[in-house]
């Protein structure tokens, strides 16, 4: 609360800081936020939240502000499902809908299916796929949690994936209620990973993997695809954890696969994070420097990487593996 008051310039009291949201447009709050947070680019999780409390990546863009979308690939494929007649048909629009995201604005996609069949995600034939899209069709909702359906659709996203050169974010560990133990370990990922499929393909660990951060980071440092996303605000870790989890992360991860992240919506939410990201990855590159773990001349190198040029590669420039 301390953080956000002295940036809106008023009391710490819930009541005084809504208030100062309220006094200002969405657009002045983003234009605000960006600025003092020192934010020159911004990925939009155009599935969440609102708009009354966002702006899509066009409307940042008219703002001056860089921005990207990304697709949430369940949630628009439950939409899909409803308004099918038949597998084929769903087929038809699913597979429209990936290849033309790069056409639409899109920077990259996005998936939730840890929180769903989790990351033990597996080849899937044609019909074990069309049973499952029959099963969740009884149930009259976009909520999908079939396995061999998700499984089906993340598998055949990554053509497109690999082709377009668009990252994919997988939501992992600490996260959401509904996400169960091991289903959000990224261990889970390295069959896949080893199977080929996603050659070529970056995968965005979400959340800092927590608690499961240091296998993040050794999967980061064994495929070349992998980067790990340290969220700095959402979900909320206590900066004594969340510095545990930097210090992890930078002790096994290759810099150039590290990012920070705000992992929010609210123009409010990325500024604390973005502030939070420089104050907690100073203290954890100061204590490597001391201790040894990294040499002094490169901690400029890794603080860039991970608060700019990742998320600047893997997104703005679609840099190829």
């Amino acid at each position: 609360m301390v953080m956000l008051s002295e940036f809106l310039q008023c009391d710490t009291t819930p009541e005084a800081i809504a208030e100062a949201l309220d006094a200002q447009t969405i657009v002045d709050r983003w234009i605000n936020a960006t600025r003092a947070g020192g934010v020159n680019g911004v990925i939009v999780d155009t599935g969440h939240p609102t708009p009354d409390v966002s702006l899509s990546p066009q409307e940042l863009a008219t703002e001056g502000v860089k921005a990207g979308g990304l697709l949430r690939i369940e949630q628009a494929a439950g939409q899909i499902l409803l308004n099918a007649s038949s597998f084929a048909r769903f087929l038809e629009a699913f597979d429209g809908m990936v290849e033309g995201a790069r056409q639409n604005g899109y920077c990259g996609f996005k998936s939730i299916i840890a929180y769903r069949s989790g990351l033990h995600i597996q080849p899937t034939d044609l019909s074990a796929a069309k049973a499952a899209f029959e099963i969740e069709r009884t149930r009259l909702t976009s909520f999908l949690t079939e396995k061999h359906l998700l499984d089906f659709l993340f598998i055949r996203m990554l053509k497109t994936a690999r082709r377009d050169q668009m990252s994919i974010q997988l939501h992992c560990g600490y996260g959401d209620a509904d996400v169960t133990g091991e289903l959000g370990n990224p261990m889970m990922l390295k069959p896949l990973l080893d199977s080929g499929e996603a050659h070529s393909v970056y995968f965005v660990i979400l959340h800092g993997a927590y608690p499961h951060t240091a296998k993040a980071a050794w999967l980061a440092a064994v495929y070349p695809n992998i980067i790990l996303d340290i969220c700095n605000c959402i979900p909320p870790i206590a900066a004594t954890e969340l510095f545990a989890v930097w210090r992890s992360a930078l002790a096994v991860a290759p810099s150039s696969q590290l990012q920070a992240s705000s992992d929010a919506g609210t123009p409010e939410q990325v500024y604390l994070g973005a502030r939070t990201a420089r104050r907690i990855l100073s203290l954890a590159l100061g204590e490597l420097s001391t201790i040894g773990g990294v040499p002094a001349n490169t901690i400029d190198k890794i603080a860039v990487d991970a608060l700019h040029r990742t998320a600047q590669r893997i997104y703005f420039d679609q840099e190829l593996i």
